[in-house]
């Protein structure tokens, strides 16, 4: 009796253990998936950045084309250079502000890819575990044997105790 009560004491610690196993992989897998989550948010923050400083830079270039045009400043460079001159002169501050823009629909895109990596990595954040079970959680003789791997989820990220083992053996197996 005695040994059978040993038995079922070192067989309800080894799922105990499995199962406790698959919790700290499950904590760190979240951890990481923070970690990624936060670097993508830093790289979008600092992609958009630059966005009001290009939209200042753009404002800013209109305003001096405005400028030019209007101000008395394009007829003497008319008189003196020709139409050539007034042509350069005039499209200089818009094709600057179209670089601006050009470097702000980059920083845009940056942003916009960030964003999406960060949700992807935010993802396995809410991910649901299933304990490797299939059938409610209960396998073989209804005993939970799901949680040792036979019967569950291939798609499930967590490891499983007893493949990670197996995986080992046959490792060190084919090493020797």
């Amino acid at each position: 009796m005695a040994a059978l009560a040993a038995a079922q004491s070192a067989y309800f610690l080894a799922l105990s253990e499995g199962v406790l196993a698959r919790a700290t992989d499950a904590v760190a897998l979240k951890a990481r998936s923070a970690a990624v989550c936060d670097t993508y948010a830093n790289q979008g923050s600092r992609n958009a950045a630059i966005l009001p400083f290009t939209s200042a830079l753009s404002a800013f270039c209109a305003a001096a084309t405005a400028a030019i045009v209007e101000l008395p400043f394009l007829h003497t460079i008319s008189m003196a250079y020709g139409p050539p001159g007034e042509v350069l002169v005039v499209s200089f501050f818009p094709m600057l502000s179209s670089a601006f823009a050009a470097a702000a629909a980059v920083s845009k895109a940056r942003c916009e890819v960030d964003a999406e990596a960060a949700c992807q990595a935010a993802s396995t954040l809410a991910l649901e575990y299933d304990g490797g079970m299939k059938g409610g959680g209960k396998g073989g003789f209804g005993l939970g044997f799901g949680f040792w791997g036979w019967g569950g989820e291939d798609d499930d990220p967590v490891i499983r105790p007893s493949h990670a083992a197996t995986d080992r053996q046959r490792a060190e197996r084919n090493n020797s």
